[in-house]
């Protein structure tokens, strides 16, 4: 055995001994094979993939997450003029294999025929609608809107808007939106800058603005889809987004974090520009408004290193609080005053100071107030006031690009106070009034602007033919109504300083539009889970009536049915 381990020994030595070439036995040498194998691999890998996806777009296998696919056997039964279809999983790539809302599933046909005038709409969760509907949303009204202004044209308006999209998914969406043929694409985004995937205050995709973009391209790829729905985990990011994807929810005014916000906000925004320049198709850039007379500041930020003074500070700031409850507003100014010269530059002097401007009526100095709260507001889900200038500026002397300044628009429709709720549910989402008017703003300038066509006022659906023409029922309403009191219960919504009387004012509206439902509609609507609100409520009242044999509710609902889906024959 003795002489067995010694023989080996030697052979062992022999090969080490007959193999000191230095080219192959120095470290360097073995770290170089080592490279070696490991570039060999990912040469493979890389040269595996396109291949495979190659072949996958060959045969048509794997999911596709185009925003514009061929149109589902379902729908091509129900209605066989639809060639092709919005993609109703055109977020995957921006979420991974999480559910969200958006955009609306509807068909359309390729070739375009020649009377129809065809617009995508791309935005966030103010764009598909949330908390109502799809079919209830601005877009919808604007092609009904227009449609009243021109009725021998056909309009289409297809809305791919999708919950907590930034510009960086916009401009993605944007880059395929040719292969629908749009005469226009119209771009209202702003809202998601901070924490939408790609935010540098964001959980998800924490990459450079190039990397980014490159990665939501590659994500579309079928091959790439059917490795990440394999490789997913059980319940990815199966939460509310707004617990999930801010990674940083305080963000100081002019920090790193907003600095480089601005600059993804404005550099794919002309991205979007160049884009549709060089394809010749027409682009409309609006400005996104949000809730700033009732929506208190989220995340105020102390501005000073230290907390001297703070406990006098808030003392001061109840007082004042007290005194605008009381309809004392000059004396809580004077109040605000003192708390302001222990901490000067904070979002809830500057709120409570735009209420007291209100109350006296001092309209230009309770907007700038209320415009100066939001902006301190160290929570960043609405828009900053210097990003408004942004797609303004980039639409100047541009060929295909406009650009529509809402803020000014909603001014000279006679809305001089700052927006609240009577545009508002919560802090960025339009109560049903709210899309209303920016749908009758964006569809005048279209006409006016892009179309250099002629405006009728009399031929403007008011909030209540708009209402009977988009098939809305007042279950819309409370179920909206429901979401965005389930929005204040969330995040930093529950720490708002005005949380109270807000959440007050969303329950006197819900009890009102519940006591209002005719018959037994509101004891129906209650047996309705937060789910059924969510998905298809129209049906779900249907559903619900028929079985209580309720035939009168039952033909308004199919009315309502067919206003809101006309492409569905059932």
């Amino acid at each position: 055995m003795t002489q067995q381990i010694r023989s080996e020994s030697s052979l062992m030595n022999g090969r080490v001994h007959e193999t000191t070439d230095p080219a192959i036995n120095t470290s360097g040498g073995r770290r170089k094979r080592r490279w070696f194998f490991r570039l060999t691999a990912l040469l493979l890998a890389v040269g595996f993939i396109p291949l495979l996806e190659g072949i996958m777009r060959l045969l048509d296998l794997g999911p596709s997450v185009s925003l514009t696919i061929p149109v589902s056997p379902t729908l091509q039964a129900e209605n066989a003029q639809y060639t092709h279809q919005i993609n109703g999983t055109a977020d995957l790539p921006y979420f991974g294999q999480t559910d969200i809302a958006g955009p609306e599933v509807r068909p359309f046909t390729l070739p375009k025929p020649d009377n129809v005038y065809r617009i995508i709409v791309l935005g966030g969760s103010t764009v598909i609608g949330f908390p109502y509907a799809p079919e209830l949303a601005f877009p919808r009204q604007l092609q009904i809107q227009l449609q009243q202004q021109d009725p021998d044209v056909t309009f289409e308006v297809l809305n791919a808007g999708v919950t907590s999209l930034n510009s960086f998914a916009v401009l993605d969406l944007v880059t395929q939106c040719q292969q629908a043929d749009p005469d226009l694409i119209i771009v209202h985004t702003g809202h998601n800058e901070f924490y939408g995937p790609g935010g540098p205050a964001s959980s998800a995709f924490q990459l450079s603005p190039k990397v980014i973009r490159l990665t939501y391209r590659l994500r579309r790829w079928r091959s790439i889809q059917m490795l990440s729905s394999l490789t997913a985990a059980p319940g990815q990011l199966n939460g509310d987004l707004m617990d999930i994807l801010p990674a940083q929810l305080s963000i100081p005014l002019d920090g790193d974090v907003y600095r480089q916000a601005r600059l993804n906000y404005e550099s794919n925004l002309r991205h979007m520009v160049e884009h549709c320049e060089h394809l010749q198709i027409p682009l409309l850039l609006t400005t996104v408004e949000c809730n700033l007379r009732d929506q208190s500041p989220l995340l105020a930020i102390w501005p000073r290193a230290s907390n001297d003074g703070q406990e006098e500070w808030n003392s001061l700031m109840e007082q004042a609080q007290q005194q605008i409850s009381d309809g004392q507003f000059e004396s809580a100014l004077t109040t605000l005053d003192q708390a302001s010269r222990i901490t000067p530059e904070h979002a809830d002097i500057s709120f409570r100071r735009g209420q007291c401007f209100d109350g006296l009526g001092l309209v230009s100095e309770a907007w700038e107030a209320f415009s100066h709260a939001r902006d301190l507001d160290g929570c960043r889900f609405r828009i900053p006031s210097e990003f408004h200038d942004i797609p303004l500026q980039l639409a100047r002397g541009r060929k295909y690009c406009q650009s529509l300044n809402l803020m000014e628009e909603i001014r000279r429709a006679g809305y001089d106070a700052a927006p609240g709720f009577n545009l508002f549910l919560e802090h960025v989402h339009y109560n049903f009034e709210g899309h209303h008017l920016v749908a009758t703003l964006i569809a005048r300038s279209v006409q006016t602007t892009i179309r250099s066509q002629p405006w009728d006022d009399s031929q403007t659906a008011d909030v209540s033919a708009m209402k009977q023409l988009a098939g809305f029922l007042p279950e819309d309403d409370l179920a909206a109504t429901s979401f965005a009191m389930q929005v204040l219960q969330t995040g930093p919504f529950s720490r708002s300083i005005d949380r109270s009387s807000h959440l007050a004012h969303l329950a006197e509206r819900a009890e009102h539009i519940f006591q209002s439902l005719p018959g037994d509609r509101g004891s129906v609507f209650a047996e309705l889970s937060m789910n059924q609100l969510a998905s298809d409520l129209p049906r779900h009242l249907l559903h619900a009536h028929q079985q209580r044999g309720d035939n009168e509710t039952v033909n308004q609902l199919n009315q309502a049915l067919k206003l809101r889906t006309p492409w569905r024959t059932e």
